[in-house]
């Protein structure tokens, strides 16, 4: 399984979008106010869809805290 969360010069410790420096959190922050994909990708251009939907495939196959919860 290729790791796509990384914490790599990360000083907030949370986890990251592999090839950028965006917080899996923010991620989740646009899906809960209902953008969709599209829309996070077109304000963050730099990070690849794939990462992306290997990120979501991750939350959904991990258990994660309450407050990441959809």
């Amino acid at each position: 399984m290729t790791k796509t969360i990384t914490n790599k010069e990360n000083v907030s410790k949370q986890k990251l979008i592999k090839g950028s420096k965006i917080s899996i959190s923010v991620l989740i922050d646009y899906i809960r106010e209902g953008y969709s994909l599209t829309e996070f990708l077109s304000d963050y251009p730099w990070i690849k869809k794939a990462n992306v939907q290997k990120v979501l495939k991750e939350l959904k196959e991990k258990e994660f805290p309450a407050k990441y919860a959809f």
